[in-house]
C-alpha cells in the first residue's frame, strides 16, 4: 500500500528501483513523496518501526533506510480502491515491500495500469483543472527525481550542481499524469526554469539553447548558443517533438 501524505489510501506504481539514504537525504531528495508531511515525521515513523522490530534499538539522529522508487504512482481513495484477491493477486500480509506484478494482468486493468511507453508522446488536451494540479503535485517528486537521476543532479545549461536550485521543467507544459516522462523533462536552474516557461528561451534543433532578443544586454544573453549537457541516460533524451512544441508555440524570439 502506498501511504498520501495526508490520508491513508492504496494505490500503486511502477517500480524504478532501490537505494538506501539517510532519513534527511531521503526527505532532500523526495520531500512528502516519502508519504509523510515532514522530515521530522519520517525520523518518527523509522524510530518507531524500528523499535517495534529490535528490542535492542538504539534511536539515532539520522537512520539509514531504504528507498523504493515508483514512477507514475496513482493513489485511491477509499471509494476506488479495489480488492486485489478479487481478481487473483494475492499478497501475504506479512510482506511489507517488493509486492509486484507483471505485465498483462487481470488486476492491472481493472486498474488501467498501463505500463509508460518508453518513449514520450505528446498528451493531448488544454488547460489545467484542479485536478490535474493535484495530480501534478503528487507526481512532481518522482518526475524530478527521474528527470534529475538521468542528469546527475545538474542544470543541463548551466551545469550547477546545488541540488536546492534545481528543479525539473516540463518541455511540453503539463497536461496529465503522462506529462510526467523523463523525456518531456529538463534539469533547470530555478531562474531558467520560470524563463523557459516563460518562453524567453528554448531549444533549436541541434540542442544549442535560443535566447530571446527581450533578454539582450542582460547576463542571459551570453547563454545563447550553449549546447545542453546530454543525459547520462539516453533514455531521457529530451524528446525532439516536445521541443518544437515549445519553440513553436511558446518562446518568444523577440
Amino acid at each position: 500500500m502506498l501511504k498520501h501524505p495526508t490520508r491513508l489510501i492504496g494505490g500503486y506504481g511502477i517500480y524504478r528501483g532501490y537505494e538506501t539514504s539517510t532519513v534527511s537525504g531521503a526527505w532532500k531528495r523526495y520531500g512528502p513523496g516519502n508519504g509523510v508531511s515532514s522530515a521530522a515525521e519520517l525520523r518518527e515513523r523509522v524510530e518507531e518501526y524500528a523499535s517495534k522490530r529490535s528490542a535492542d534499538h538504539l534511536p539515532q539522529l539520522d537512520p539509514r533506510i531504504g528507498c523504493l522508487s515508483l514512477a507514475d504512482p496513482v493513489f485511491l481513495d477509499a471509494q476506488s480502491y479495489l480488492d486485489p484477491t478479487a481478481y487473483g493477486v494475492d499478497f501475504p500480509r506479512q510482506v511489507v515491500k517488493f509486492k509486484t506484478f507483471a505485465l498483462p494482468d487481470p488486476f492491472a486493468a481493472a486498474l488501467d495500469f498501463l505500463n509508460r511507453d518508453p518513449e514520450f508522446n505528446l498528451v493531448s488536451g488544454s488547460g489545467v483543472t484542479e485536478n490535474s494540479q493535484r495530480k501534478k503535485r503528487e507526481g512532481q517528486a518522482q518526475f524530478r527525481a527521474e528527470v534529475l537521476d538521468a542528469y546527475r543532479g545538474r542544470c543541463c545549461i548551466t551545469d550547477t550542481k546545488v541540488s536546492a536550485v534545481i528543479q525539473a521543467a516540463h518541455i511540453q507544459p503539463f497536461v496529465s499524469r503522462q506529462s510526467n516522462h523523463a523525456q518531456n523533462g529538463l534539469p533547470l536552474r530555478s531562474d531558467l526554469h520560470t524563463l523557459f516557461d516563460d518562453g524567453l528561451i528554448s531549444v533549436d534543433q541541434g540542442n544549442a539553447l535560443l535566447v530571446s532578443s527581450q533578454l539582450d544586454g542582460t547576463d542571459y544573453e551570453s547563454l545563447r548558443g550553449k549546447p545542453l549537457i546530454a543525459p547520462i541516460d539516453p533514455r531521457a533524451t529530451p524528446s525532439a517533438k516536445a521541443l518544437e512544441l515549445h519553440r513553436k508555440s511558446i518562446y518568444r524570439p523577440d
